[in-house]
């Protein structure tokens, strides 16, 4: 499993090293740092982490700009709200900014393992989905073209033991072929019997015939 990266947007110095150094980094989390909003919202954006713990009332850029900004880029990053000062309207806003909890500075270590455990649990569901969903879409268009070579195959078995020209079903067989192996051109060489000179029988390039007979 990838460590998990956890940004802490905090202008206290004191929390800030309290929650790094006591409590997400001796528990295996990567941290990452930012001492007022425009650098912790310069940091989400690069580096994407797994989950943001914001404080409100962050200078150069409080925490509700932060939240509008994170969902004006599309950034879509669990937070966790701390403060001490917040409103209920303040609040109220930052869960509508897509806030996925908060904290009410003083907090508990346990309130506060418990909050990231949600929040972290919650983003691990939804990668899982995303990833299934990618792997499902993935298997379903290998089997439409594992689907579409077998008709392919079946018609150019037809066209072998049909009664057209000799020409008309190398022709036919070469047009399949390209369309199996996805490619530009495809060209189908014959061993002369007296010989045993390999002699270009048909080459297609998409429907026209460059060079038939070389």
């Amino acid at each position: 499993m990838r460590q998990e990266t956890i940004l802490v947007v905090e202008d206290d110095a004191d929390i800030h090293a309290f929650l790094r150094d006591t409590v997400l980094g001796p528990s295996g989390y990567r941290v990452l740092a930012a001492v007022n909003g425009e650098q912790g919202l310069e940091i989400a954006l690069a580096e994407r982490p797994d989950l943001i713990l914001l404080d409100l009332m962050m200078p150069r850029l409080p925490g509700l700009e932060f939240l509008r900004e994170l969902q004006r880029k599309g950034a879509s990053i669990p937070t966790i709200v701390l403060t001490a000062y917040g409103s209920e309207r303040e609040i109220l806003t930052a869960f509508h900014l897509g806030a996925k909890d908060f904290l009410q500075k003083p907090f508990e270590i346990e309130q506060l393992w418990a909050a990231i455990e949600n929040a972290l649990a919650e983003e691990r569901l939804r990668r899982e989905r995303e990833n299934l969903t990618r792997a499902l879409a993935q298997a379903n268009q290998r089997l439409q073209q594992q689907v579409q070579n077998w008709a392919t195959l079946h018609d150019i078995a037809k066209v072998i033991s049909s009664t057209l020209e000799e020409p008309e079903i190398f022709r036919r067989v070469v047009q399949n072929i390209t369309g199996i192996l996805q490619v530009e051109a495809c060209s189908l060489l014959l061993v002369d019997q007296a010989t045993q000179e390999l002699e270009f029988a048909v080459t297609l390039q998409g429907d026209q015939a460059p060079f038939p007979g070389f």
